[in-house]
């Protein structure tokens, strides 16, 4: 009997930890947080403000209206099931920032998504 409950207690423990997300940065920029945007609400906003606040983006249109902000967000599952020990999930993000003629923020936009094969490179990210 004491060895009956041992091996529950073993499996109920395997369950609940065999799929554990652990963090993982990949890319040089890490992940910009929703509070980090709150001054794009302040008005007006200008380029320099968003290069202060943001630093220098991934891309940078030919005419300076848009400005490409790219990180990946990825996590990895440890999982004693997969054979592979375990699993890479990303999510590519791509903040997109509009700025009209005189310089002054238009509007911007976070787009996310999943790719298909994993991404070594913030630049990698394609809207």
């Amino acid at each position: 009997m004491r060895y009956g409950r041992a091996l529950i207690l073993i499996a109920v423990l395997y369950l609940t930890t065999s799929c554990v997300p652990t963090p993982k940065r990949v890319g040089t920029r890490g992940s910009i947080r929703p509070e980090a945007l709150e001054f794009l609400a302040e008005s007006p906003v200008v380029r320099e403000d968003v290069l202060l606040h943001l630093g220098m983006p991934e891309e940078i249109s030919q005419d300076e209206k848009i400005f490409d902000y790219k990180w990946i967000d990825s996590k990895e599952w440890n999982s004693l099931v997969v054979q592979s020990g375990s699993i890479e999930v990303q999510t590519c993000n791509i903040l997109r920032i509009h700025f009209n003629g005189q310089g002054f923020l238009e509007s911007w936009r976070k787009h996310s998504y999943k790719p298909k094969t994993l991404l070594r490179s913030n630049r990698q990210c394609r809207l």
